[in-house]
């Protein structure tokens, strides 16, 4: 066990540097991202990455398209009734439930005022990688969804914090 903080700093440089990981070049488009969290992570100092979690994706995709309803002046419920959707299916879709197919989102897209097509391209391919099905969805039928639900988050965490009120790390 190390005996100054030093010590454990140097062992942590050398097994970074024996790991020779490659860096990885994640970049999303600022215009995916929900409003306000390029400016935060600007502030904070924090990358901001793209996430390869299908929730995640489904969680950005959600953000933006309830921005431009809202931006549009829309009701849930208008929505479906405009799309013949149910007022359950909008919900889901919003609340990153469910993922939407590419072509319900060709067909709301204008119904949103989105018709440049690098952004509509932009969603199309958030909505593609949102329906993808991540590997652990495969034990389904033996793990519980809330374990599920956790792996999601925790695949497209950038940082993981913990807090420990009865330990007190290092020297005081």
């Amino acid at each position: 066990m190390p005996s100054s903080s030093h010590e454990a700093n140097g062992a942590d440089d050398e097994l970074a540097q024996n790991l020779q990981l490659p860096p990885i070049d994640l970049q999303l488009s600022a215009s995916l991202l929900p409003r306000g969290w390029a400016e935060a992570a600007a502030v904070r100092g924090v990358p901001v990455g793209d996430s390869a979690s299908p929730l995640m994706q489904r969680r950005r995709l959600r953000n933006e398209l309830r921005a431009a309803r809202q931006d549009k002046g829309l009701t849930q419920e208008q929505v479906a009734n405009a799309m013949e959707w149910s007022l359950s299916k909008m919900n889901r879709i919003e609340k990153a439930k469910t993922g939407i197919s590419t072509n319900d989102l060709k067909v709301l897209l204008p119904l949103y005022g989105i018709t440049e097509m690098d952004r509509t391209e932009e969603l199309l391919a958030l909505a593609r990688a949102a329906r993808q099905t991540p590997w652990w969805r495969g034990y389904a039928d033996v793990a519980p969804s809330t374990l599920l639900e956790l792996i999601d988050y925790e695949n497209a965490a950038s940082s993981i914090s913990q807090f420990e009120p009865m330990l007190v790390p290092g020297f005081l």
